[in-house]
């Protein structure tokens, strides 16, 4: 009898365990993206009108790749009435590796919802902006020091994105050293199975981006620096202008830096403002002059200077895209320079 209630007893206690187990597995479960942030996401979609895209405008937080997306995000989702259901618009997945078609990107742009972060890779086209511009996102595109961007993605492609399809080529050099100079030259050989070019040429696919009035351009080392209140306000400042409420940028700034300052430890190296130069060789150097050193310094970066600031005014949605070298002899639209005005001074 004893020996029967001790073994109904190890059942019960094998029972209990298997179910906390498998209680354990479900919260695991429904902790992943999908189920839990995908669902409210649709029913968001299901509910949304074209109103709510006013009151509570998207945030787009578009970068190339290793220029800082993710602290960009971080800092989106401090804005107000803004979520994160974990959507990320990539025009390059890392698998299967290729561009993404303008009908693809069209639906992806579509599903997004009022108040909804978005991190995204998304190169530049004229139909993606206008598309992202149908929905009153507010577009923030972040850039940083190219050499550093080189030195990160070398870091990642061999020690971290093991799923990536460059992976097996980057971790199959000998060294560092060839790594960075791989992602600075890129892999151009006539059999290479993918489109990787060199990083001049990968940035070009982002850099009409920098060129729009509706599209705020922030730079990661700002954002490492003592200029990190002006940026985030500026960021506070354009978020207000694409919609219909107020925004505290005090409490902004202060929540923001509160939470930058709480990981400021944890940067990893390969992401700290400047590790080029403990990185690269003279060699390597040379070759990223000749690829991409006029790119950079346009860019605004030099070895002893912090990035261009630019500035740019707030349109209407919709309106034409113009260079900003060319803005200076574009009449304004009702205003002094147009025939009506000259007409009414002459007292016709």
């Amino acid at each position: 009898m004893f020996e029967k209630s001790l073994g109904n007893a190890a059942a019960v206690s094998t029972s209990a365990e298997t179910g906390k187990r498998l209680r354990e597995l479900a919260a695991d479960f429904f902790a992943m993206p999908f189920p839990v942030r995908r669902l409210p996401r649709y029913v968001e979609r299901l509910n949304a009108v074209d109103r709510d895209y006013f009151t509570r405008p998207p945030i787009i937080t578009n970068s190339f790749p290793h220029c800082g997306g993710p602290l960009l995000l971080e800092i989106a989702e401090a804005f107000p009435e803004i979520r994160n259901f974990g959507s990320f618009i990539s025009s390059m997945p890392t698998i299967p590796f290729r561009e993404r078609t303008d009908l693809v990107h069209d639906r992806l742009i579509r599903r997004i919802v009022p108040g909804e972060v978005v991190g995204a890779h998304i190169f530049f086209n004229d139909n993606h902006a206008r598309r992202i511009a149908a929905r009153n996102g507010v577009h923030f595109f972040i850039q940083r020091d190219l050499r550093d961007v080189a030195v990160a993605e070398a870091h990642y492609l061999t020690h971290e994105k093991f799923w990536h399809r460059l992976h097996p080529f980057f971790a199959g050099l000998k060294n560092e050293g060839e790594r960075i100079s791989a992602a600075i030259r890129g892999f151009v050989h006539d059999r290479f199975p993918y489109n990787y070019p060199d990083i001049a040429q990968r940035f070009a696919r982002f850099h009409g981006w920098l060129d729009r009035y509706d599209v705020l351009t922030v730079a990661y080392e700002d954002l490492h620096t003592g200029r990190l209140g002006d940026t985030v306000r500026k960021m506070a400042q354009f978020y207000s202008r694409r919609c219909r409420s107020t925004v505290d940028e005090d409490r902004l700034v202060a929540t923001i830096r509160q939470k930058i300052e709480a990981c400021r430890g944890k940067t990893p190296p390969h992401m700290i403002p400047g590790i080029w130069r403990q990185m690269f060789s003279d060699e390597q150097k040379k070759e990223f002059e000749q690829v991409a050193g006029v790119l950079n310094r346009r860019l605004g970066y030099e070895e002893n200077l912090r990035p261009i600031e630019k500035h740019r005014e707030c349109e209407p949605v919709g309106a034409k895209v113009i260079p900003m070298h060319k803005r200076n002899n574009v009449p304004r639209v009702g205003g002094s320079h147009t025939p009506q005005a000259k007409m009414r001074r002459r007292g016709r």
